[in-house]
């Protein structure tokens, strides 16, 4: 019996993608803030982990610039490219509305001078007026490709709105300030440096002199940071690995010498982020390497931190919490075919070690989005072009990615090339990340990125969530042109679930590998676990390419080994148990399967013909051929009850295995390449839900449209949905969770939803309530033992006086015992033998 429709409700509250730069510490070194795209999390570097989540109503992806208030310490300052200045409270938890100030700049000073693309500093301690930079900004990611602009330093006053212009300099390509946000240097796409420092004049007004310097190093410079201090340094990243080091604040007709520039050399490729300790006598400086390198200015001795988990793309110190630094990884290897996922570390000043790893959902979609969306909103505005009413369903591009919930641990795993993350939907973090295929750890410089990773294409767990079977790619690097340079290696393996205690990390055991398992150059299209009536669920199905079906089962080991204490003889074996060759004609990616609950029928998706297999035999069932219900390929197809449910390019139907008949569920849809992700199946209740991406128009100009979704959940023997649901952006995966009673949903923006009944979205609101509020108590119990722990004398050591001779008392076995005891040892059980040694110890 299926509920009510009231009793539906649909929620996105975990998940979110992590922004590229804004993090900051609390002065205090107390808490670290971290921006995502639709919301910031509040974390606490005791206990390490979320206590507040702070949902906005507006879009992040816009902020270039953040700052913690001085005056007001819970106060989180946003500067946006939108021009827009915001003030958040991220410390009141009462407040209804986060946002407690907003300044917008006037329209007529942002058309002269461009949007915000830096905070500089606070003019008084007020903190109603502002230093600025303002420009044009920058159209691509990489500096290499970067047009040079001009930029302008402006005081910005929020109780007039008013901008007052202070300096200019043309030709820009880079721009970074001191930590104290008196100094900034700009670079020149000239290979000219201009630097400024800012200071308070009488009367309230701001003086700013610009002084121009060059440097003899003519290779492009990729990143630039300018120390604090009346005579500051400038350090400039490029390329070609070497970081150069200008002196300022001399003459400039004697700035190409050497005595006033100099060379730091160890990094072999791009130096992508730079920045001076607040002091001026370290340099901090990282890239692609994965590893960030400390250069002690005075003495040229170097540090480092190795084997990071990707390249480094930006380095923030605050002069107000010197002990912490922030560092921002990028971690897709190439940004122009990928999505760009990012990960933001705290380390200790002192030790360098990790107080804080924060960590978005990163799903593998299809195509790269940002660029596919940008591109296609040009095309709309420059053609003028508006889109009628069948073209607002048809998508273009594939939006869908993969993702599976873990039966046990409600976990949620999402495979990104050859790693898994797992993340935890109740907690909203991840939890951790399992490497699934070998790759290298290192970072990969110069003819080294092309060497690529192996790529997890498919997984699926078994029903009890014990096993775990997964389907990887390596393709051959591209290097001296081999023959070989486009062979793929196929590698299907088998890992057994290892569950440790709550205070330990579980983890995945590989029991199993095999290469080719479909034959050579042969990838798998599908895999799919058992249902529970077939061995408990523990076999798997794989279908190729071409049409082809195996069958893989573990074998049980033998009786002798599972008597002995020993674990390296208790390996499971999966093996080959049956198998259904393809065609070999056709090779199409259009390929699904599924398994009727009583496990006696396979059903087989391929282009437009759907073949149902006995479970058996694996042969043909040719007393029940199914008439032609596909008039396009087929994207999915799942048998819930007795209903074979079908989704096509054009339409989703439903067809009565029993009766032979079709139902009334017969909709016409438009769904993509990877429409597999958008249909779910609830067995329990005999439920699907499929989402339907759309274009919907959200402006007066021409071509100014976003995606949308719409979520139906229908009975596979009713037209009339169940349930009906909108979401503000397009869904790009969906799975039904037992362990959560209800529907999984990730939308493009990395955000987590849950479609289910009332009474279990309470009682998860409710988990994720107590873990919040857990998280904040351990962190106020810490803090509070911290200062306990200072105020109180330290109490001296008492140590007992022990007796050597009762520390290295050993008693001494002789060996002639042994002797009767390794007599006649023939027939004798091993674990005869071992009693026997037991005894006599």
């Amino acid at each position: 019996m299926v509920v009510a429709p009231t009793d539906w409700k649909l929620g996105f509250n975990a998940g979110g993608r992590l922004l590229r730069t804004g993090h900051v510490i609390t002065p205090d070194g107390k808490f670290a803030i971290a921006l995502f795209k639709t919301h910031i999390k509040v974390y606490s570097l005791s206990t390490r982990q979320s206590i507040r989540s702070i949902k906005l109503d507006r879009d992040l992806s816009d902020v270039v610039d953040t700052r913690l208030s001085s005056k007001t310490p819970s106060w989180l300052y946003l500067f946006t490219s939108s021009n827009e200045v915001l003030a958040v409270d991220w410390k009141d938890k009462s407040a209804s509305d986060p946002i407690v100030k907003r300044y917008t700049l006037d329209e007529s000073s942002t058309g002269k001078y461009g949007q915000i693309l830096q905070f500089v500093k606070f003019i008084d301690d007020d903190e109603s007026d502002f230093v600025l930079v303002l420009g044009r900004p920058h159209l691509h990611h990489s500096v290499a490709y970067r047009k040079s602009h001009s930029r302008h330093l402006v005081r910005f006053s929020s109780q007039t709105d008013k901008v007052e212009h202070i300096a200019s300099v043309n030709d820009v390509i880079l721009l970074a300030k001191s930590t104290d946000g008196n100094n900034v240097a700009f670079v020149t796409g000239g290979h000219d440096v201009y630097y400024t420092s800012i200071v308070g004049a009488k009367g309230g007004h701001i003086r700013a002199t610009i002084h121009h310097s060059t440097f003899p190093y003519k290779t492009p410079v990729i990143s630039v940071a300018i120390s604090n201090g009346e005579v500051p340094l400038v350090a400039l990243g490029t390329v070609s690995g070497v970081i150069q080091l200008l002196y300022l604040g001399q003459d400039s007709k004697k700035q190409s010498s050497n005595t006033d520039q100099r060379l730091l050399k160890w990094h072999v490729d791009e130096v992508k982020a730079v920045e001076f300790s607040s002091d001026g006598s370290y340099l901090i400086s990282g890239g692609l390497e994965k590893v960030l390198v400390f250069w002690q200015l005075e003495t040229e001795k170097q540090q480092f931190l190795p084997r990071l988990n990707g390249s480094i793309c930006d380095i923030r110190i605050d002069d107000r919490s010197e002990q912490f630094y922030g560092i921002s990884l990028e971690l897709t290897k190439n940004s122009d075919t990928e999505e760009r996922y990012m990960e933001y570390l705290v380390l200790n000043a002192l030790d360098l070690t990790s107080r804080l790893d924060v960590n978005g959902i990163r799903p593998k979609f299809s195509t790269n989005l940002d660029k596919k969306l940008e591109r296609d909103f040009r095309r709309r505005i420059n053609r003028n072009a508006e889109l009628d009413e069948n073209d607002l369903t048809k998508m273009k591009y594939d939006c869908s990615s993969d993702f599976q919930i873990h039966p046990q641990s409600k976990m949620m795993y999402l495979p990104y090339g050859p790693r898994m993350q797992v993340y935890d939907v109740v907690k909203s973090d991840q939890a951790f990340v399992t490497t699934m295929a070998e790759t290298l750890q290192q970072g990969r410089v110069r003819n080294e990125a092309s060497i690529r990773d192996p790529s997890v294409e498919h997984f699926a767990f078994t029903i009890d969530g014990s096993w775990m079977c997964t389907f990887d790619t390596l393709c051959t690097p591209e290097l001296d042109h081999l023959l070989s340079e486009e062979d793929v290696k196929y590698s299907l393996k088998f890992w057994k679930y290892m569950e440790n205690s709550s205070s330990e990390q579980s983890r995945w055991e590989l029991c199993t590998k095999i290469i080719d398992p479909h034959s050579t150059s042969v990838p798998i299209a599908c895999i799919i676990p058992a249902p529970a009536s077939y061995y408990d669920g523990i076999a798997f199905l794989t279908a190729d390419t071409k049409g082809g079906v195996r069958m893989w089962r573990p074998r049980v080991p033998k009786e002798m080994y599972a008597k002995l204490g020993n674990k390296k003889l208790q390996q499971t074996a999966w093996t080959l148990r049956r198998f259904r060759n393809g065609t070999g004609r056709l090779e199409t990616s259009s390929i699904d399967l599924s398994w009727s609950r009583d496990a006696s029928v396979i059903a087989l998706g391929q282009e437009n013909a759907i073949t149902l297999i006995d479970a058996n035999n694996f042969e043909t069932i040719e007393d029940m051929p199914v008439p032609s219900l596909a008039d396009s390929r087929i994207r999915a197809l799942d048998i819930v009850g007795s209903d074979l449910v079908v989704l096509t390019k054009q339409k989703l139907i439903a067809f009565n295995l029993l009766t032979y008949r079709m139902n009334e569920l017969a909709v016409r849809v438009h769904s993509p390449i990877g429409a597999r992700s958008l249909l779910a199946v609830d067995n329990d209740r005999d439920l699907i839900c499929f989402c339907a991406n759309y274009h919907r128009k959200t402006g007066t100009d021409a071509g100014d449209y976003s995606l949308h979704s719409r979520i139906y959940v229908f009975e596979s023997g009713s037209l009339k949905p169940v349930y009906i649901a909108d979401h503000s952006t397009a869904i790009s995966c969906v799975r039904y969770s037992k362990a959560h009673s209800g529907f999984i949903l990730l939308d493009i923006d990395s955000k987590v939803g849950i479609l289910n009944t009332v009474t279990s979205k309470f009682l998860l609101q409710e988990e994720e309530k107590k873990q919040l509020d857990k998280a904040y108590q351990m962190s106020a119990l810490l803090n509070n033992a911290q200062l306990v722990a200072k105020v109180s004398k330290k109490e001296k050591e008492t140590t007992e006086d022990i007796d050597d001779d009762q520390i290295f008392n050993r008693k001494v076995l002789n060996p002639d015992v042994f002797e009767p005891i390794l007599e006649n040892m023939e027939g004798l059980p091993v674990e005869a033998l071992f009693d026997r040694i037991m005894t006599l110890l």
